[in-house]
């Protein structure tokens, strides 16, 4: 039989997404003016939007985890939007072609109950999130969170969609970031690998040549009448 050799890991380095930048492209207070919050970051004021929806304030002071690094001023107001107006789309311009990151910031602002306002997100009219719902994912109402979408661009417009599920939908805060400059294609640099799972017949291209043995072959005259039939290897 022919013996494959022990696939060996590979020594090549794993392939490494680009990531993403510290600084933001761009920064919308979504829901109010443009403001200089605590860290000297600049938000502008709401813009790029479909003018769906009205201006609301925060009820009472939102909570900002110490992980979002983000000044509460952003949370205490924001764009909401009812039913009857429709999807509430923004249409944000970028220079190229590429992936684009977009962290949006959510807080509830009133006393809402559990599934009164549900509501999906579309990054580039592809579904990013079904069903997001501000409060269970903050954990509690007057407490901020975020939702983080990749996709890519290649028509100098960032487009997000929020669509209503149940009751009036809310946002207050875009941020937008430059994830890489092209859109990701399979590495075909590095031949496939070998795990110590995998047979070598799952890669039929890499199979070795098989080599003549060296070892001499043992030989029987069949004319010698001394030779019984178990004396012949089985």
């Amino acid at each position: 039989p022919t013996v494959f050799p022990t696939p060996q890991p590979s020594s090549a380095p794993a392939q490494v997404l680009d990531v993403p930048p510290a600084i933001p492209l761009m920064n919308i207070n979504v829901g109010d003016e443009g403001f200089t919050d605590s860290t000297g970051r600049q938000w502008i004021s709401d813009t790029y939007h479909n003018n769906k929806g009205k201006w609301v304030g925060s009820i009472l002071p939102i909570t900002v985890p110490d992980a979002l690094d983000t000044d509460p001023s952003l949370y205490a107001s924001a764009r909401q939007s009812p039913v009857r107006k429709g999807p509430l789309v923004y249409d944000i311009p970028v220079q190229s072609p590429g992936m684009y990151r977009v962290v949006i910031h959510f807080a509830e602002v009133t006393n809402i109950g559990d599934g009164e306002r549900v509501f999906n997100i579309r990054m580039e009219g592809v579904m990013k999130h079904v069903g997001f719902e501000i409060k269970a994912a903050a954990g509690s109402n007057f407490r901020a969170t975020t939702l983080e979408i990749v996709e890519y661009v290649s028509d100098g417009t960032v487009t997000l969609s929020f669509e209503h599920v149940i009751g009036k939908l809310i946002v207050n805060g875009i941020q937008l970031f430059e994830f890489s400059t092209s859109q990701p294609t399979p590495s075909t640099s590095n031949p496939p690998t070998l795990s110590p799972s995998q047979s070598p017949t799952d890669f039929p291209s890499q199979l070795p040549t098989a080599q003549p043995t060296s070892q001499p072959h043992s030989s029987l005259p069949t004319s010698d009448p001394s030779l019984t039939p178990s004396m012949y290897p089985s």
